[in-house]
């Protein structure tokens, strides 16, 4: 994984494997990779063991040092977009496997804690954001790098062409910013308080592209059909595994496993099809929430707006104004 293994409570400690991406692309340009590990103070022994754990503040000194040695000066754009999500270990499975934009933005979470990840809302726009370790040395080349996977993980649920309208930096000269391929048509914000890329309309309604397990032909893997036919069974209460089982004709136990080989669980599943319906049903502008949370089996509209904001990153009012005025 690339990106916070452990984080001690004043140190940020990465895996090795964060190395990759950078040693690729300087090993292409002939960079003297041993001698800048060594005056960044990174054990050369990271380049072997791709899980070693090291400080996070000689790992951007490396990648400072790497820029101005082979002047790269977009060495973090041209990094990630060389290596891809698709080469990033278990981190980028699980990117992959995100059965929507929330589920994505807490794997980066999860992942580096103590960077800030998450869903944010600025007057009626909603960004996807990163706060940053409070680290700077190095850090205009790790903004490079982690916007760009950013939106790589976006694109994973919004499809390969998509691109944010605005992006907002923390450096203030976006020296090498022409490196960048996927950022070109992005209206570009620099000094910002945060790292954030701006989230088109309905896209954190949308759920995956193309998730693990799809039939090429019809793009729904079975997981997806299955959630939505429970959404037709959601009435005042929330369908189980065994009631799945029953109507799909196989047992709970050959659910639960055909479901775990498509990368999901009937929890991953039953929250899609609540999600699906509650979209829709808060679409309604006329339709009060606590009928929602009531409709969709929840005890109250605090348990609701719980699991929607969990959903979303937006509690199902903030959603509901989005979504109006987008």
């Amino acid at each position: 994984m690339p990106f916070t293994a452990k984080v001690m409570k004043h140190l940020p400690v990465v895996t090795s494997s964060w190395l990759s991406p950078f040693v690729h692309t300087l090993g292409l340009s002939g960079a003297p990779i041993d001698n800048l590990l060594d005056q960044a103070k990174v054990p050369r022994l990271a380049l072997e063991q791709k899980k070693l754990l090291i400080a996070e503040p000689p790992l951007w000194a490396f990648l400072e040092l790497s820029a101005r040695a082979g002047g790269i000066d977009g060495l973090g754009f041209r990094s990630a977009q060389s290596f891809g999500i698709d080469r990033l270990g278990d981190f980028g499975k699980m990117l992959d496997r995100a059965i929507n934009l929330k589920k994505s933005v807490d794997i980066f979470a999860s992942a580096s804690p103590i960077s800030g990840y998450g869903i944010k809302q600025l007057r009626r726009e909603v960004y996807f954001v990163r706060r940053g370790s409070g680290i700077k040395r190095g850090a205009w080349q790790v903004e490079q790098y982690i916007v760009t996977i950013m939106v790589q993980a976006v694109r994973c649920i919004a499809g390969p062409d998509w691109t944010p309208e605005e992006v907002l930096l923390q450096v203030s000269d976006p020296t090498g910013i022409e490196e960048s391929h996927i950022l070109g048509r992005s209206a570009i914000h620099v000094g910002q308080p945060f790292t954030g890329i701006k989230l088109s309309e309905n896209l954190l309604a949308q759920e995956n592209f193309l998730p693990t397990g799809c039939d090429p032909e019809t793009n729904d893997p079975d997981w997806k059909i299955l959630s939505q036919i429970l959404e037709s069974y959601i009435v005042d209460g929330h369908p189980d595994e065994e009631f799945a089982a029953e109507i799909c004709n196989v047992s709970a136990r050959t659910l639960r496993r055909r479901l775990q080989e498509s990368g999901v669980s009937f929890r991953e599943v039953l929250s899609s099809a609540l999600f699906n319906k509650a979209k829709r049903m808060i679409a309604d502008p006329e339709k009060p929430l606590i009928d929602i949370a009531f409709s969709l089996g929840y005890k109250d509209h605090g348990s609701f707006s719980r699991a929607f904001k969990s959903w979303t990153g937006l509690s199902p009012s903030a959603y509901r104004s989005y979504m109006k005025s987008s």
